[in-house]
């Protein structure tokens, strides 16, 4: 009964830093995404300023 205990624990943690790693490339992803989303707008009402 110890080892699976063990088992089942070392897998929850795992599984935890797996979800943890994930929701952070996520993030990172998104605000990259988010960011050059913003200098093209920003590109944009520049250029439309000018004119």
């Amino acid at each position: 009964m110890v080892p699976f205990i063990a088992f089942l624990s070392a897998f929850i943690i795992a599984m935890i830093f797996a979800i943890v790693r994930w929701r952070v490339f996520k993030l990172k992803k998104d605000r990259a995404r988010l960011e050059a989303e913003v200098r093209n707008r920003t590109r944009t009402i520049a250029a439309q300023v000018k004119n």
